[in-house]
């Protein structure tokens, strides 16, 4: 069977990019959210959509040189939102799924990647005997919670419906939170527990993408022939000017030992964003 992996990530924490990135190498297709995910009562329906579903996105690709995926404009983009502005307001997706062409040249046994943050880091625990690869995609937790603070998404209110409607239990944790801060430390703990379900090397980090892109990438696909410079970082003040981090920091606090699987030493970061600083947390190391 053709190699088919499945990326899991935190909502906002650069899949989108990812996807991008992951299709300028050769041979490659890696599409953004091309299925409906709302609709699956549990996990078995979930699977059994997947395994429908894959054969005929690669026939489409194949035949027809398009694929469907979520996109602004109709063509692959890095970001479905908009920049934010200070004072702005909650940013609106402006992402439709759509047909989009297919410029790369792909042979049969292409490597095909699908992502769909919520729905497959829900599908974790059931995906170990499945014809599937599943990755992950993290990103530092304050620098996550600061995009939901300003988008127009379920996360912002800490929901995320199409892991709830798989999982009751998660739904409940949630109502019984007191507060929409609360239900985001709480959606942000279980995003974070269960990807350290899966191997640690099936896991990357945001910063690492855009600090060592090839490098980081040939962790999934050892060989390929990345050709991409290390991209811009923008602390969170840049990108989010404005916003307050110790609201955020403060619910964090409670669920640090789960952040510090994937950013040791991460207590440092929400202690000084408490104070008013922003460290970086690739800093940590040094």
């Amino acid at each position: 069977m053709p190699d088919t992996t499945l990326i899991a990530a935190l909502p906002r924490s650069g899949s989108t990019l990812l996807c991008t990135l992951l299709s300028k190498a050769p041979n490659t297709l890696a599409l953004a959210e091309p299925m409906r995910t709302q609709r699956f009562p549990d996990p078995e329906a979930a699977w059994a959509q997947i395994d429908r579903i894959v054969p005929v996105f690669r026939e489409q690709i194949l035949t027809e040189k398009r694929a469907p995926m979520r996109t602004s404009g109709g063509k692959p983009t890095d970001n479905f939102m908009k920049a934010p502005t200070a004072g702005g307001g909650p940013r609106p997706s402006e992402a439709r799924l759509q047909l989009v062409e297919v410029t790369q040249d792909l042979s049969p046994d292409f490597t095909l990647y699908l992502k769909h943050p919520t729905l497959f880091t829900a599908l974790i625990p059931t995906s170990a005997d499945r014809p599937y690869r599943m990755v992950g995609l993290v990103r530092a937790p304050l620098a996550v919670l600061a995009s939901w603070e300003t988008v127009m998404l379920s996360v912002r209110d800490g929901r995320a419906t199409a892991a709830e409607k798989l999982h009751p239990d998660l739904k409940s944790y949630l109502d019984d939170a007191p507060s929409r801060y609360g239900r985001q430390a709480r959606l942000m703990e279980w995003f974070l527990q269960r990807m350290a379900q899966l191997p640690r090397p099936s896991v990357i980090r945001y910063e690492d993408l855009i600090a060592r892109p090839q490098e980081t990438l040939e962790q999934w696909q050892p060989g390929a022939a990345f050709d991409i410079q290390p991209l811009r970082h923008s602390t969170i003040q840049d990108r989010y000017p404005g916003l307050d981090l110790r609201p955020a920091a403060k619910r964090l606090r409670r669920i640090a030992p789960d952040i510090e699987v994937f950013y040791p030493g991460y207590s440092r970061v929400i202690e000084a964003a408490l104070d008013g600083v922003e460290i970086d947390p690739m800093a940590l190391a040094a």
